[in-house]
Parts: C-alpha cells; structure tokens; sequence
C-alpha cells in the first residue's frame, strides 16, 4: 500500500467518521481496531498514533454526534421566528435524534455508565449558551418572566437531558413554570 499523508486535522477527521460508521453499522463490541484502519486504507499503528485507545476514539465520536445534535437544535432557535414560546413547542416535538439515529452504537454503551455520562454531559455543556439566549429571547418578548436564565438552562439541561420518561405535554408545562408563566 502506498503511503498516503494527510495534514494531521483531516487524517484524524477520517479516523472519526470511519469509526463512527462502523460503530453505528456493527457497534462498538464488534468493531476492531483493524476494522477501522481497513475501512480507510491505513495501518492500524496509526489509529493508534492518533487515539490511545479504540475507547479514546469513541469518546472522539461521540463528541461528533454530540456537535451534530446540538447544531440541528441551535438551527432551529436561530431560524425561529415569532414567539420563542412557540420554539419551545417545535423543540420538544424534536426528540433526541441521536438515538434514533445511531441506535445500534448507543444500544452497545448503555451498559457502560461512564460513556453514557460523558455523552449526556458534552450536550448539556454545547446547549448551554444556546438556552440561555433562547431563555432570555423569552423574556424579551413575553413568552415569560424568568428571573435566572443561566441557573435555568442549567437546571432544564439537566433535568430534560433524554434520559426523562414524562409524557411531552407534562415537560412542557414543567418548562414553563420554571420560566414563571402558567401552562
């Protein structure tokens, strides 16, 4: 095979989307190493030279996915018009998409409390700012009178991060009394 280089972002960019597709196609269990440097014509050592480890890598992933998700919610907020209150709605029929999406890869992580953290915290820290400004747009044209918009995002971030089974209705109305308007 003839040696092929890369600028460093863009080899490890490959790595990345290899290993997500075969982790979302075959799951994490059943992808090796070697799997991902076959799928992109390169030697196994250099996956390694770039990520320690094939869990190292994955956390890579989902950081990706994570990026992905948080930047289809942001675009719906900045196309948004009228009324946040109705952004509100149009976001909470948005499930999380991650699952749906890369079910097989998250099928295999739910057993590993670790990942499955780390996953739930990298969303929360990428919406935050975006929830904020959502909060505060909300004030600003009466949707609601939140007193604290950043301790409300943070406690909302958490407390609707996907790992909730209530019906939307009562998530709803949940979010707007925390945002001081009545359901």
């Amino acid at each position: 095979m003839a040696r092929i280089t890369k600028p460093v972002e863009i080899r490890r960019k490959e790595i990345i989307e290899a290993a997500k597709n075969l982790f979302i196609k075959e799951g994490f269990d059943n992808t090796a190493v070697s799997d991902i440097a076959n799928h992109i014509n390169i030697a196994s050592g250099l996956v390694y030279h770039y990520f320690k480890s094939k869990t190292e890598l994955l956390y890579a992933v989902i950081d990706e996915l994570v990026k992905e998700e948080a930047d289809i919610k942001k675009k719906i907020v900045a196309e948004h018009k009228g009324k946040v209150i109705e952004c509100l709605t149009l976001l909470l029929s948005q499930k999380n998409t991650l699952v749906g999406k890369y079910g097989r890869l998250f099928q295999s992580l739910t057993s590993d409390q670790a990942l499955k953290g780390y996953a739930e915290k990298r969303m929360i820290s990428s919406l935050e700012s975006s929830v904020v400004l959502f909060i505060e747009r909300g004030n600003e044209d009466g949707s609601w009178n939140c007193l604290y918009p950043r301790e409300t995002a943070a406690f909302l971030l958490f407390g609707i991060s996907g790992i909730h089974d209530y019906p939307e209705q009562i998530v709803s109305d949940i979010m707007l009394r925390v945002f001081g308007k009545k359901p």
